[in-house]
């Protein structure tokens, strides 16, 4: 309903578990026929990896391993499929994109790095979950994204907690060294 009838809604989730759960939760919406379930996750490249849960929590699951930060009784591994934001964009034939939400559990700046040129073309506004704990993993900081968007043509970036309507900036919480779990809005 928030994208209009002109709008349409592309979700991914590679695990199937999780996949099956935005299948029953989008069943109530299919006469809208604007949107379609993809069981695929975004990435820097298109491959087959393992995605690690946390005690069968389907929720959490991630490509890396995050055992200190989970500190979970048990952790399965299942196969997952990856493609790239350029890869989908370009098989569908997509030409407006407006809006990203990307939760991942820290691996958000590779799934932006594999869609650079859509980002370069298209500018949409992001909406990112930023953890510095789930970073680590991937050898990454939280100002990385900000330098990494910049030469893309992003000039705003932007955070919020508990409160979506008060904004700060992201820019000035990267610089304070602090520990950060929130989420990231860039704008270009």
């Amino acid at each position: 309903a928030l994208v209009g009838k002109k709008g349409f809604v592309h979700a991914f989730e590679p695990v199937p578990e999780t996949f099956t759960e935005l299948q029953k939760c989008t069943k109530e919406y299919w006469h809208f026929k604007n949107y379609t379930t993809n069981m695929v996750g975004l990435y820097k490249e298109c491959s087959n990896l393992i995605a690690y849960i946390p005690n069968s929590i389907s929720g959490h699951a991630s490509i890396s391993n995050h055992k200190e930060v989970w500190n979970s009784d048990s952790i399965e591994e299942i196969s997952i499929q990856l493609t790239t934001l350029d890869s989908y964009i370009l098989n569908y034939e997509l030409e407006e994109i407006n809006f990203l939400k990307i939760d991942i559990e820290g691996a958000e700046l590779d799934a932006l790095r594999g869609g650079e040129k859509t980002l370069l073309s298209h500018k949409p506004t992001l909406h990112l979950e930023v953890n510095s704990q789930l970073l680590k993993n991937y050898n990454q900081k939280p100002r990385e994204l900000i330098k990494f968007l910049k030469p893309l043509g992003y000039e705003s970036f932007y955070y919020y907690d508990s409160n979506p309507h008060l904004l700060k900036s992201f820019e000035e919480l990267t610089a304070s060294k602090s520990k950060i779990n929130t989420n990231v809005i860039a704008t270009p």
